[in-house]
Order: structure tokens, then C-alpha cells, then sequence
């Protein structure tokens, strides 16, 4: 339509301008001679020369050929994942390309160029799964034609020595196409193959791709491989053995590679890289020496701190007894003098305190990282070793480096800014003092220019999570893709929930971390998610998945703190919105044995013991199948404690009877006639051997549970240090030996300090100061003192705001209302034996009072 309208307007005027009279011929003439006078004096006029020369520069300009257009419009027309027009432009690009390759008579570059182009943009079409959807037919049949030109680019590029350089990318697009169609072994011999292949003047980027995308096929599980469209929902299996020791190897061949060439940066990358392989594998004995390692070489110093592993009562007498003074110890160890002094201050670091650390916890000096490749391995070498040192119950260690990793992300480690520090004003390129000259000031704002692209084009490139490592000078920088900063800074807060594990006090920090965590994942959802316009839509849902399995995580740390604060109501609304979560986003499965744990240890605490054993026995069995070792020892230590202390109330209860028994039968026989006597001692006789019957049923029901418990106990070894104490408490409760029970207790108190855990702490102090009533009185009173306050704690309530009237109550705090009662009740027995009235009266106040809080807050209503 728009050629017809242009047509018709064209002959309209033409007859209208050119009548048959001579006058308007004369007027026709006197036009043309004004016309000539005009354009004689604007071309005289120095003012428009600039546009003369532009119009000759673009008179000078050759039509780019086809082949050269289509094969450069994919560039220009793919967007990214997260863009509405995103599928409209990967159709677009594969036609350009169709038709490029359509053309008669290419050249071995521009054909060999234009089946790698095709091969990126079918994968990019294969892993965002257009090509399983009816609604997409341009995407149908795209697998075969992504094989074809993986096949035919490389014979080509194998003909011609010129375009060696596409042989190492076509080979990645076929070890990622082999790899999709499950054949992992044939997709890791084509990467190994192609390593035995480079020659020493091949570019070193290059080399370092291929050593990368080895590794991540060692790295990466098979059932993620094989599932183009998005990670494995259910989380990752259990890797081999051998697939480990596959990718150490691989990783050590390309530090020995990149160590031989002195490229620091690539070493400080497989460094990062052994340390995450060894914590996701479970070999732990060699985390503590790669970690030391990585920081030697980010510069990262922090002051050691005993493990309290080595610190066994085996070498200890067993006759030593242990007193209040081996007990009040607290749980954060004091700061120890950092290897830097503080009043030297070197130049490449700067003394931060984060606000959200305590003053007792030590500020050593913070280094400050110039790129964006130092800052986000820093990160990541801080976030494992926060975990790692939490893991092994070393809480002085993890709260050093968790202070590196908040002042890091306080600092904008994560902060990427859309315009450059430093912009060049674009009015000195046109300026007339920025013309050539002799001194080269052209030169060096060009310079300039391309300096501050630069930067801002990697900026750009961080905020995809694409750092740049600078390699030696003649060869091009090495690009890595690595964690996305948006999951690093929601990360952040899990870990720094996880290596709070106090929740004593009134505002606990693993849960003040814990609902901030689930804040900002509300707030950075609803901004703009900044992905490279290669990444395809299987990396979009890639990063939902890894975000959603955080928000699950958060909410399950919230639980759990819920849970040990008593807060029963607020623990079970947040798994009612868990669960809801896990559906909606398709991870129930892989959530279920944590969950299921989860409401076990509800049911304990609320003292539900049959929904509590039920609970446990599922989330054993759940955990055991999806091989979560961790979940399955924790559920069978909880169900080995619930059975022992059914146990021991059966037996206490039993010798309360039998007890009342015995003193009313001597009532009977003292009051009874002696000929009666007689009868009385057969039905006594008669009893007692009932009783010997009964009791052989709990006696072969207590074996049953010792035989769990020493399980439970060998298990425990080597599962970090929360779960060594556990082992510890509960050999503890097994042994018959007063002094090897108050070894074990000993040996777990010392772990539970060490690793913050006030609230196993509260209870270990509970078990020791009952082997004290009858012989240290004191030192048992002081023990219940310590327990009584950590108990309470467990409950403390905010405190009202200042300029508030107090009238208004923040709610009764009772805490761990069983725990409490218990050393109440414990107290007023040994001030009763002692002869303390005074004490034994104050200890009946607080009793009743304690009981009328605790009736108060059954009547109260759920919130």
C-alpha cells in the first residue's frame, strides 16, 4: 500500500507542474534559475560543508552483502529470556540464518561462521523447551538441524586450518547436545579429546573454555544434564566416587596449566572451585586446608580458633569431676588477636565494623577488591567458609568471616552502577581542541572513551554474573559465568541465619535474619532480573528454581527457631505457607523429609509423642530414600531421645507404684491378725512373681532402644558438631557409669558452646546438674540457675519502645515451659533436703507463678 500511495502522488504532481502553456514553461524557468542561485550560495557557505561530506561518505558506502546482514542480525535481534519479544526473536534469527546458509556460493568462513550461529540458537531454543511446545511449530524438528550443523561446522573448520578457532565451540555445542540426549560419557570424551588437541600458540581463553566446560560436566549431576529445559526439581543425587576424583583431577590439570603460564587469576579460580567440590561431596578432613588456601591467595587473614574436636576427655582422668567453673563458659569465644595489628592499617584494606555484628566480635582488617572477578570469589569463598566453620561447630571462625562477607556486601560488592564512575563528555570528540595533534591528546581521549566502555560493559556483564579475568597482555581476557549476584545477596542472609544458631534473647539474630531474608526476596522479585541476551529461558527458570529453594530454606530456618522458642503457633503458620510454597513451585518432594522433621519435632515439643514417632519414622524412611544422611540421622537421634525418655517415665512410674505398693501392703500386715498373715504372704508371693512376668516386656523394649541409640550414637561421629553432641547426650543417657556419663556430657557441652547452640546447651546442663543433687548441692544449684535463665531466654519478648505509656504488655514470656518446670520442681527438692526454708518458700512463689504463666498461655487463643 505504501508503493501504490507514493505512485499516485508522483503523477499527480508531475501534471500539475508541467502544463502545455508557454507562460508556465517561462515560470518553469524562472524557478530552475532560482533554485541554481540557491544551491550555488548554500554550497559557497562554510557552514555546510560537514554536511556535504556526509552526504558524499554515504554516497561513498557499499550495500552490505546478504550473507554478511543475515548472519549478523541475530546479534541485533535476540533478547533475553526474560523479555516479552524474546521467542519472536529467536524465530527471527533462525530464519536469517536458514537464509543465510541458503545462499549459492558462500565462503568455508561465512558458511562455517553461520552453523555455529544456527547451533547457539537452537540450543538456546532446545534448553528454553520451544521445541516441545505445539504452540511454537517454527521450533519443531530444530534437534536434528542443530546436529547437522554441529556436524558439518566441524568438518568444515577441520578442512581449513583458518577456521581452527570454531572447532572449540562447535565441540562445546556437541558434548552439550550429547550430554542432553543422556550420553555423558561420549559428551566428556569429545572435551577430553579436544584438551589433547591445543597447541601452546592456541589463544589461552580458549584453552581455559575447555577446561571449564569439562569440569562442569564432572561437576554437574546427570539427571540436571539430561533435562534441557530446567535443573532437576528434586535436587541434586549423591555423586560417585569416581566422579569426584574425575573432577579434582580435572581441576588440578588446570591449575598446573594456568600455574606453567603464571595467570593468577585462572589459579585463584580452580582454587574457589576445589574448596565448592569438596564441600557439595562431603569430605570435610580436606575443606579446613583448601579453605586456608583460597584465602591465602584472596589475602584474607583471620585469627584461628581451637577445634573442639581435638579437645577429647580420653586424656583426662576419669576420678575429675566436673564443677560449675568447667560449665560457665559462654558460648562465644573471645576475640584472639588477629595476625595484622590493628593500628596498621596496609594499603589495600580498610577497617569496617558491620552494624549488624555484636561489639565482642573481632573486626579484623577488611581487604577491599578492585574487579569484579576478586569480589564475587571472595564471596563465594566466604559463604563456604561461614558454612564449613558452622558445620564443624567453630562458631568464632564463622562469625570472623561472616563480618567479611556483610561488610563486603555493605561496601556494594553486589551494587553494579548503569553509568559509568568517570563519564567522558562527548562534546570533546567534536570540539575543535580535540583535532589530531602532535602531543597525541586525540589518542589519549580515545583512549579514555574506550577505558570507560570498558568498564561499563563489564559492570554490565557483573550484573549477569559474568566476571572478566585479565589474562597476559597479547592474549583476550577469559569470560566465566558464574552464581547470578541475585542469588549470592538472598544466599547471604541464609547463611548468615544458619551461623546464628542463638535463639536465646529478645530478638535472636537466626531469626531477625531469617525474616529479613524472606523480605528482601519478596523485594528483589519484584525488580527487573538482569540476564545476558544469550542465556535462554532453561537459565531463567534455573535461577527461580535456585531462588525458590532459598525462600524454602529460609522459611524452614524459621520454623525451626519458632520451634525452639515455644512460639508453636507461629511455627505451624509458616509451615502451612512452606508447604504452599514447595506446591506452587513444584519442590514438595525434595522438601518432604525436612518438613516431615519438621513436625516431628513440633509434636515432641507440645508433647504429642505418638504424632511425634509417627513423624519421625516418616521423615527417617523419606530421607533415607532420597539419601539425605543428614535428615535421616537427625530424625532417628529424635525418635532414639523420644523412645529413652518413654522409657525412663515408664520406669519411674512403675517404681512409684511399686513403691506405694510395698507401704500399703505394711499398713495391711502390721494391722491384720496373725493367721491372716499367712494368706497375705501368698497373694504377696503371687504378685511379685505377675511383676517379674510384666517386666519382661519393657526390659526386651529397652534393648530394642539401646540397640537404636548406639546406632544413632556410631552415626553421629562424623556428621559436624551439632550432631556430636547429640551422639555425646545420648551415649551419655546409655552408660550405667556415673563418671563416663558426666565425660560424654562434659565433652558435649564443649562442642555446644563452641558452636552457639544455647538451646542443646540448655539441656546438657539440665542432664549434668542431675548427677549432683545428692552429692554437690551447690554446684547443682548453680547449674539449674544457668539452665533456668537459658530456658527463659528462650522466650524473652521484645521490649516496649521508648516513649510508650508501658501499659500495653508484649505478651508473658515463659520459654521452654517443660525445661523450666523441670528445674523448678528440681530446686525446691534439694532446698526441701537441705533445710533452706527461706529458699524452699521464695522457690514455691515462683513455682506458682511459673504454673499460673503457663495455664494463662494454654487458655490464650491462636493468633
Amino acid at each position: 500500500m505504501e508503493g501504490i500511495d507514493a505512485s499516485t502522488t508522483g503523477s499527480s504532481s508531475s501534471s500539475i507542474s508541467s502544463p502545455s502553456s508557454p507562460r508556465s514553461a517561462k515560470r518553469r524557468k524562472l524557478d530552475e534559475d532560482v533554485e541554481m542561485s540557491d544551491t550555488l550560495i548554500l554550497s559557497s557557505s562554510p557552514l555546510t560543508e560537514p554536511d556535504v561530506q556526509e552526504e558524499e561518505e554515504k554516497l561513498s558506502l557499499n550495500p552490505l552483502p546478504d550473507s554478511i546482514l543475515l548472519l549478523s542480525m541475530p546479534s541485533i535481534l535476540i533478547h533475553p529470556p526474560n523479555h516479552q519479544l524474546h521467542a519472536h526473536s529467536l524465530c527471527m534469527s533462525l530464519l536469517a540464518l536458514r537464509r543465510c546458509l541458503k545462499i549459492p556460493g558462500l565462503s568455508p568462513d561465512v558458511e562455517c561462521r553461520a552453523l555455529t550461529s544456527l547451533a547457539e540458537v537452537g540450543m538456546i531454543v532446545i534448553d528454553g523447551g520451544f521445541s516441545q511446545q505445539e504452540l511454537h511449530v517454527w521450533a519443531n524438528g530444530i534437534e536434528p538441524e542443530v546436529e547437522e550443523a554441529t556436524s558439518k561446522g566441524l568438518m568444515i573448520a577441520q578442512k581449513h586450518p583458518s577456521l581452527r578457532i570454531y572447532r572449540s565451540q562447535l565441540t562445546f555445542l556437541a558434548a552439550q547436545f550429547a550430554a542432553w540426549q543422556n550420553n555423558i560419557k561420549f559428551a566428556r570424551m569429545l572435551l577430553r579429546r579436544l584438551l589433547t588437541t591445543y597447541l601452546p600458540s592456541d589463544p589461552p581463553h580458549i584453552i581455559y573454555t575447555a577446561h571449564l566446560k569439562l569440569i562442569s560436566h564432572l561437576i554437574t549431576p546427570i539427571d540436571a544434564q539430561t533435562r534441557p529445559n530446567a535443573m532437576a526439581p528434586n535436587g541434586s543425587p549423591t555423586k560417585l566416587s569416581q566422579d569426584v576424583r574425575q573432577t579434582m583431577t580435572a581441576i588440578q590439570a588446570m591449575q598446573k596449566h594456568a600455574a606453567q603460564y603464571g595467570h593468577t587469576g585462572v589459579i585463584l579460580l580452580t582454587r574457589v572451585l576445589r574448596l565448592r567440590q569438596l564441600v557439595s561431596s562431603g569430605l570435610w578432613d580436606q575443606v579446613s586446608e583448601a579453605l586456608a588456601e583460597t584465602e591465602e591467595a584472596l589475602e584474607l587473614e583471620f585469627s584461628s580458633e581451637q577445634d573442639p574436636s581435638t579437645d577429647q576427655p580420653a586424656g583426662q582422668s576419669l576420678r575429675k569431676g566436673l564443677r560449675v567453673t568447667d560449665l560457665n563458659t559462654v558460648h562465644m569465644n573471645p576475640p584472639s588477636p588477629t595476625k595484622n595489628s590493628m593500628n596498621t592499617k596496609p594499603s589495600d584494606t580498610t577497617e569496617v565494623r558491620p552494624s549488624s555484628e555484636s561489639a565482642s566480635a573481632p573486626a579484623p582488617p577488611l581487604k577491599v577488591f578492585s574487579t569484579y572477578f576478586e569480589r564475587s570469589m571472595a564471596l563465594h569463598t566466604l559463604i563456604i567458609g561461614v558454612v564449613f566453620c558452622t558445620y564443624v561447630g567453630r562458631v568464632s571462625d564463622a562469625s570472623q568471616r561472616l563480618a567479611h562477607l556483610h561488610a563486603l556486601l555493605d561496601a556494594g560488592a553486589l551494587r553494579f552502577d548503569k553509568k559509568p564512575s568517570n563519564p567522558v563528555s562527548t562534546s570533546a570528540t567534536t570540539s575543535p581542541e580535540a583535532s589530531p595533534t602532535a602531543d597525541g591528546s586525540n589518542s589519549a581521549n580515545t583512549a579514555n572513551i574506550e577505558a570507560t566502555l570498558q568498564k561499563t560493559q563489564e559492570s554490565d556483564d557483573a550484573a549477569c554474573g559474568i566476571v572478566r579475568i585479565a589474562l597476559s597482555e597479547p592474549s583476550l581476557p577469559l569470560y566465566v559465568q558464574t552464581t547470578h549476584p541475585r542469588i549470592l545477596y538472598i544466599l547471604a542472609f541464609l547463611v548468615s541465619c544458619v551461623a546464628k544458631k542463638d535463639p536465646v534473647g529478645r530478638r535472636p539474630k537466626r531469626k531477625i535474619f531469617a525474616v529479613e531474608g524472606l523480605s528482601t526476596w519478596e523485594r528483589e522479585l519484584k525488580k527487573e532480573l538482569n540476564l545476558p541476551s544469550f542465556a535462554s529461558m532453561g537459565d531463567l527458570e534455573g535461577i527461580d528454581l535456585r531462588l525458590a529453594k532459598i525462600k524454602a530454606d529460609l522459611m524452614c530456618e524459621l520454623v525451626g527457631v519458632s520451634i525452639m522458642r515455644s512460639e508453636f503457633e507461629a511455627a505451624e503458620q509458616t509451615l502451612s505457607v512452606l508447604i504452599a510454597h514447595l506446591r506452587n513451585a513444584d519442590l514438595f518432594s525434595s522438601f518432604a523429609c525436612r518438613i516431615t522433621l519438621h513436625h516431628a519435632h513440633l509434636a515432641h515439643a507440645r508433647g504429642q509423642t505418638d504424632r511425634a514417632m509417627q513423624c519421625y519414622e516418616a521423615a527417617e524412611a523419606f530421607a533415607e530414600e532420597r539419601g539425605d544422611d543428614f535428615v535421616r540421622v537427625s530424625a532417628r537421634a529424635g525418635r532414639a531421645c523420644l523412645k529413652i525418655g518413654l522409657s525412663r517415665d515408664r520406669e519411674c512410674s512403675k517404681k512409684e507404684r511399686e513403691e506405694e505398693a510395698k507401704h500399703k501392703t505394711k499398713r495391711k500386715t502390721r494391722a491384720k491378725s496373725r493367721e491372716r498373715k499367712v494368706d497375705d504372704e501368698n497373694a504377696m508371693e503371687v504378685d511379685e512373681d505377675a511383676a517379674v512376668v510384666e517386666s519382661e516386656t519393657p526390659v526386651e523394649e529397652f534393648e530394642d532402644v539401646q540397640k537404636l541409640a548406639e546406632d544413632v550414637v556410631e552415626a553421629c561421629r562424623g556428621m559436624g558438631g551439632t550432631m556430636w553432641s547429640v551422639g555425646r547426650v545420648i551415649e551419655a543417657c546409655l552408660t550405667d557409669e556415673i563418671l563416663k556419663s558426666k565425660q560424654h556430657l562434659k565433652s558435649a557441652l564443649s562442642f555446644a558452646s563452641s558452636a552457639g547452640d544455647n538451646h542443646l546447651r540448655a539441656l546438657i546442663l539440665a542432664l549434668v546438674a542431675s548427677h549432683y543433687f545428692h552429692t554437690a548441692t551447690d554446684d547443682a544449684l548453680g547449674m539449674l540457675a544457668m539452665c533456668e535463665n537459658l530456658a527463659a531466654g528462650l522466650g524473652a519478648a521484645v521490649k516496649p519502645a521508648t516513649g510508650t505509656s508501658g501499659k500495653e504488655k508484649t505478651g508473658d514470656a515463659i520459654g521452654n515451659a517443660p525445661l523450666r518446670t523441670w528445674v523448678s520442681d528440681r530446686s525446691l527438692e534439694i532446698y526441701k533436703r537441705t533445710g533452706n526454708a527461706p529458699a524452699a518458700r521464695k522457690q514455691e512463689a515462683a513455682n506458682r507463678a511459673l504454673q499460673s504463666l503457663i495455664r494463662k498461655s494454654e487458655k490464650r487463643p491462636a493468633k
